[in-house]
């Protein structure tokens, strides 16, 4: 689609539903700022994983507000063309959510060499359960970027394969959230830092305002466009 040319639109979620999801998007990014905020504010035993943890949630509310101004258009029922702002924010989104994703691997491949190596003295069942969760997560986190990414070059008129592919990793995404906010908030004994009530707090809120951002993204981008899955 070039600068200049008719926009693909199409037919746009409900109001209600479309509303709803960017609200809980919105809180999403603020208490990502937040946590962010949260961590640098308290004793840090280890300052360089503080500070990793911190930009962490900072690199992700700013990634997530642009995923959220991208599902905006989408669901209005209206494309992104070449050379407006929204083309810019994709284009900047297409650069720093594989950096993200490549960060979120890393850790998890150290966490998973360090637990290869014995480290550890958790139950090897529940350690099983976060590396599954977790891997699981980090790959759905970057399909829900790549299908709306690709939802946005096609447009909603031509797109309808594409949006049906981000509606099902989102729904994927929604549960695996709710596992990691379980795996966040509630210790894995002789493997997880102790958690203060405060902690158990902060991060249990930001993680259901994440499963519930989620789903209701889930349902607006079903309901924009054509509602069946055949495209």
């Amino acid at each position: 689609m070039s600068a200049g040319q008719p926009v693909s639109s199409g037919q746009g979620a409900p109001t209600g539903w479309r509303t709803a999801a960017l609200a809980a998007l919105g809180a999403q990014v603020l208490a990502l700022f937040l946590v962010a905020g949260y961590v640098l504010s308290k004793d840090l035993p280890n300052p360089v994983s503080g500070w990793l943890d911190a930009g962490h949630h900072f690199l992700t509310g700013i990634l997530t507000l642009w995923w959220a101004l991208l599902l905006g258009r989408l669901t209005l029922g209206r494309g992104v063309a070449q050379g407006e702002y929204l083309d810019r924010v994709r284009q900047a989104l297409t650069l720093t959510f594989p950096l993200l994703t490549s960060f979120r691997g890393v850790l998890w491949g150290i966490t998973a060499l360090a637990l290869a190596g014995g480290t550890s003295q958790a139950h090897p069942v529940a350690l099983t359960a976060l590396m599954t969760i977790w891997g699981a997560s980090i790959i759905a986190s970057y399909m829900g970027f790549f299908w709306l990414l690709r939802w946005s070059d096609l447009g909603p008129a031509e797109g309808s394969s594409a949006k049906w592919q981000l509606a099902d990793w989102l729904n994927l995404s929604a549960a695996l959230a709710l596992g990691m906010t379980v795996i966040n908030v509630v210790p894995i004994t002789g493997f997880s830092v102790s958690l203060s009530q405060a902690d158990q707090l902060v991060y249990g809120l930001s993680g259901l305002l994440d499963v519930i951002a989620t789903l209701l993204s889930l349902q607006a981008v079903r309901l924009t466009g054509p509602n069946d899955a055949s495209g």
